[in-house]
């Protein structure tokens, strides 16, 4: 009985906790190309529990530092606050669930449903998993990423090399690909921030492409016995890019 009333209480605290939460949902332009903050589209499970204690789960479809969008098997009422928990991805870092405001919710034409959530502000100021995430997928806040991105799983090969290391080609393989990075596996360890260049293909009727960026962070896989890599690519040349959205389409459409 004891333990009954324990979880109870921590229960009745939780949902005390999310009904007292209140914040300003700001305006979010309906368009593609002008949303006051880029989409990343990416499609990770996740868990949520509502201000009533009503616990669910769903994918992450988007996200962005403003705001995000969920899928759900059933239907989050606009206006409630959810705690929504980190996605199992062994490589984000974990931490507390964080809370977001629905502020549409519709059924699509499969049956599922789609919540758009807006964060309160100053969220982007504390430690949270989303951040984390966002690091992950190459996300960057500026005018010329006001575009939705999709990160796509490859499991392609390619060969990486450290632009100050000692110009050995070193085989990777690019777990997933987006236009504004990629999350590359290998056998070794590369040092967080390292510039490299890395180059894919040909892959079919995909030429082979050249692509420059950073190491954002090294995850270890002792499991594995490999290193987990999320990047970014720096700004490339226009016919480079145009290749890379081919490749990102075509690994999307895979899966």
């Amino acid at each position: 009985m004891k333990d009954n009333r324990s979880t109870q209480k921590k229960g009745w605290k939780l949902t005390s906790l999310l009904s007292s939460i209140s914040f300003l949902v700001t305006e979010d332009v309906d368009t593609r190309d002008k949303r006051r903050s880029p989409r990343l589209v990416c499609r990770c499970a996740i868990a949520f529990v509502d201000e009533n204690g009503n616990q669910g789960s769903g994918f992450l479809v988007d996200v962005s530092r403003r705001g995000l969008q969920i899928e759900t098997p059933v239907k989050v009422s606009k206006g409630l606050t959810l705690a929504i928990k980190a996605p199992e991805i062994e490589s984000l870092d974990k931490t507390a669930p964080f809370m977001a405001k629905v502020r549409w919710s519709k059924k699509g034409e499969d049956g599922k449903y789609h919540a758009g959530l807006a964060l309160p502000p100053g969220v982007e100021d504390d430690p949270n998993w989303l951040e984390s995430l966002l690091e992950q997928l190459g996300y960057q806040d500026s005018e010329d990423q006001r575009r939705q991105f999709i990160r796509a799983d490859s499991g392609l090969k390619a060969v990486l090399v450290l632009d100050e290391g000692d110009g050995n080609e070193h085989a990777v393989t690019v777990e997933n690909l987006g236009v504004g990075g990629a999350l590359i596996n290998s056998a070794v360890a590369y040092p967080k921030d390292a510039q490299f260049r890395i180059t894919l293909g040909p892959v079919e009727d995909l030429p082979e492409v050249s692509l420059e960026g950073t190491i954002l962070r090294v995850v270890e896989q002792p499991a594995e016995k490999c290193y987990l890599h999320p990047s970014r690519f720096r700004p490339t040349e226009e016919r480079d890019e145009k290749v890379l959205r081919e490749y990102v389409l075509k690994f999307s459409e895979k899966g």
